[in-house]
């Protein structure tokens, strides 16, 4: 709705369910491009230069083949019976960050839920939205462009809190997720607007990690590719192992469910980072 005392860049706001007040937030779409484009850097960072697209495909090119070809052969096989590992040959020719974030061929394994201020100071300090305004600079002149002023809205402060779902996934995608967020930390990646005016700087914080594994492997953290050896190779699965828990809070009726506290997150990352992100790398130079 048009507002007169709102900048013409605004940002963008809802009305939570069972609250009475709009509030600014962060839309799970824009946080899953953010991550998805710093994701997608680190893919081809690893790779040699002649399998840099193989390991991170431009999703914006409509004729790349993770967009046309493996579409087109996914509509195909998706007519066929066979069950569902039909689809497997797609999953195996995908880039590894469609394989992650998905493509017009396949879904995605990382869901983002929209990020909300919780209730309380935290939502009000969100809310204080400053006005900012930017002018255009004239080439020839060096001052102002003449009607070029453009205000909009930054919001300075507070924090919002959100939740990343994976599913079906192999554990050097949770460690792709995780090496993402530490450089929304430390400031490589930006969120946002504007960030060569110096905004979009915020802190990315994991309180719990919490795994559920259909099935029990030794009483180790494992991927799907590990879970399922028979299909590691027609799905492409790069783990061959799984990685040592540091505990299990208990036991679901489906198998085992790891759950990692913050003080515990480094123990975890020590271990995402060994086998798991070893595969991940030697796919990517082979």
């Amino acid at each position: 709705l048009l507002h007169p005392e709102r900048p013409k860049l605004m940002f963008v706001r809802t009305t939570p369910a069972g609250a009475q007040d709009e509030t600014v937030y962060l839309s799970g779409s824009s946080l899953k491009g953010v991550v998805r484009a710093s994701a997608e850097r680190v893919l081809r960072s690893l790779a040699v230069e002649q399998r840099a697209m193989q390991a991170a495909c431009d999703p914006l090119d409509q004729k790349g083949r993770c967009q046309r070809e493996l579409r087109e052969r996914g509509d195909s096989l998706s007519l066929q019976s066979g069950g569902p590992e039909r689809m497997a040959e797609v999953h195996k020719k995908l880039c590894l960050a469609c394989r992650t974030f998905g493509s017009n061929a396949l879904g995605s394994r990382v869901q983002f839920a929209d990020a909300y201020p919780p209730v309380g100071v935290a939502r009000e300090r969100a809310n204080t939205v400053e006005l900012r305004n930017s002018v255009a600079i004239d080439r020839r002149t060096g001052g102002p462009a003449h009607g070029a002023l453009l205000d909009f809205g930054v919001v300075t402060g507070g924090h919002f809190e959100t939740q990343i779902h994976l599913s079906n996934f192999e554990l050097w995608q949770l460690a792709l997720v995780l090496l993402v967020l530490d450089e929304i930390n430390e400031g490589f990646t930006r969120v946002g607007a504007n960030k060569s005016r110096g905004l979009g700087r915020m802190a990315a914080t994991v309180q719990q990690v919490v795994i559920d594994q259909a099935r029990g492997a030794d009483g180790k953290v494992a991927g799907v590719g590990v879970l399922l050896p028979s299909l590691a190779g027609q799905y492409g699965w790069l783990e061959r192992q799984g990685m040592d828990a540091a505990v299990v809070s208990e036991t679901t009726p489906l198998g085992p469910r790891f759950v990692y506290e913050a003080k515990a997150l480094k123990g975890l990352r020590a271990g995402l980072f060994g086998a798991p992100w070893e595969a991940l790398c030697a796919e990517t130079a082979r």
